[in-house]
C-alpha cells in the first residue's frame, strides 16, 4: 500500500461556520483551502503525489492549539472537497474514500497532517 503525508497549517471553518456563511464567503474559503492543499501536497512534497485512480484511505490528523471539545464530523468535508478538487481523491463518497479523523493537541505547532493511502483494486474499475 503506497502512502503520502503532508501538512497544512490553515484550519478550515467547521461545517456549522460554513453553513452560517454567505455563499460568496463560503466559496472564498473553499478556494483558499484548495490552494493550500495544492501548494503543500504538490509544491512542498518530497516526491510528487500521483492523481487518484483507486480508492484511498484518508487520515486527517488535527493537532489543535487547545483541548477544547470538537466534533470530528464537523471539520473534514471541506478538506475532502479540496483533495478532490486537486485530483488527490476520485470522489469523497464511501465507495472511493475511507476517512479516519484523529484529534490531538500541539500547542507549539497546530496543523493538520493529511495521509493518503492507496488501497487494493478500489472501486468500480470498469
Amino acid at each position: 500500500m503506497n502512502s503520502w503525508t503532508f501538512c497544512i497549517y490553515e484550519f478550515p471553518p467547521s461545517l456549522n461556520e460554513l453553513l452560517r456563511m454567505h455563499w460568496a464567503k463560503r466559496r472564498e474559503a473553499q478556494v483558499r483551502l484548495d490552494t493550500y492543499v495544492d501548494f503543500y501536497a504538490r509544491e512542498r512534497a518530497h516526491e510528487p503525489f500521483p492523481g487518484a485512480k483507486r480508492k484511498r484511505r484518508v487520515t486527517l490528523h488535527f493537532y489543535w492549539r487547545d483541548k477544547r471539545r470538537r466534533d470530528k464530523d464537523n471539520y473534514g468535508k471541506q478538506l475532502l472537497d479540496a483533495l478532490r478538487h486537486n485530483h488527490l481523491l476520485v470522489d469523497d463518497s464511501p465507495e472511493w474514500c475511507e476517512v479516519v479523523t484523529v484529534f490531538d493537541v500541539d500547542r507549539e505547532n497546530p496543523r493538520i497532517e493529511i495521509t493518503l493511502e492507496e488501497e487494493g483494486n478500489g472501486a468500480s474499475e470498469s
